[in-house]
């Protein structure tokens, strides 16, 4: 078999794990997700490659009929705004019945390139929560804007 065909074969099969991994298994309604940071949850200072300690909050709410347990939640700044930060994660074991919304807290590691003073620019971050049921595991993505307040 010649290097194009395996490499082509090698794609294809990456490919198809990754749409397989993350389709929401049928009978489930994907989970509603907020991303917002309260007031008081920043620290002073972060000009430049000093880094600010932010408090984010992620809302998740089962909008499903069936209990999922969210297992694993990463977050990371897209596309500028009032600062930037790199991928964070948890690994978590929260249970959510039917309906309920809970909050997850997270403490992110920012870098401004503005003063600690003009952080008035609203940042999109991107998210992916790993959720099991009992009708199988699924990874949901989302894009957030976060309103910056002090």
């Amino acid at each position: 078999m010649g290097l194009m065909r395996r490499t082509l074969l090698t794609l294809f099969a990456a490919f198809a794990l990754a749409c397989s991994s993350s389709s929401i298994p049928e009978g489930i309604e994907a989970p509603l997700v907020r991303v917002r940071q309260p007031s008081g949850q920043i620290a002073d200072g972060g000009v430049g490659m000093d880094p600010i300690r932010i408090g984010l909050v992620i809302d998740l709410m089962n909008r499903s009929d069936q209990i999922l347990h969210l297992r694993y939640l990463s977050l990371q700044s897209v596309a500028g705004g009032a600062f930037h930060f790199g991928s964070t994660a948890r690994v978590l074991s929260e249970r959510f019945e039917p309906g309920e919304t809970r909050s997850v807290d997270i403490w992110v590691h920012a870098v401004s390139d503005h003063p600690s003073s003009d952080l008035s620019n609203a940042v999109s971050v991107r998210g992916s929560a790993l959720f099991e049921s009992d009708l199988g595991k699924f990874r949901h993505v989302f894009i957030e804007q976060i309103d910056i307040v002090r």
